[in-house]
């Protein structure tokens, strides 16, 4: 295809679907999204 940029011999890309990127995660990350959460949990609670 003359749209591709392939290059000869080079192994080809590995594709991730959008589950597979989630699933491997940044640990890091994770634990910050945690803290967050449980903060919004706080709150929310805090309003019943």
């Amino acid at each position: 295809m003359a749209h591709r940029t392939d290059v000869a011999g080079a192994p080809p890309r590995e594709r991730r679907t959008f589950a597979e990127a989630l699933a491997v995660a940044d640990s890091a990350a994770d634990a910050e999204r945690r803290r967050g959460l449980r903060r919004m949990k706080v709150v929310a609670l805090g309003f019943l």
